[in-house]
């Protein structure tokens, strides 16, 4: 048998990812070595990478921070996630 609790943990989890780090990693993906990532290679790598957002999570998350035809600024996506951890 296993047991498998529903109770969430008394600590917060530890992000296991700096603001930094996930810069870092979008630069290496952007296009054409600016600081530009598309809209939908961003959903492409939160809905199939890691801990995986659905399509719907995706979108809603990313309907959050300003595109310009499809195009996000990965210095602008940090500085709106930067703020929205504080």
């Amino acid at each position: 048998m296993v047991y498998v609790s529903t109770q969430k943990p008394s600590t917060p989890i530890e992000q296991s990812m700096t603001l930094e780090e996930l810069r870092q990693g979008l630069l290496e993906i952007a296009i054409d070595q600016t600081e530009k990532i598309s809209r939908s290679e961003l959903i492409k790598i939160i809905t199939t990478v890691g801990d995986k957002l659905t399509l719907t999570e995706a979108n809603q998350v990313l309907s959050l921070i300003p595109t310009v035809n499809g195009i996000i600024e990965i210095s602008s996506l940090v500085s709106h996630l930067q703020s929205n951890s504080e």
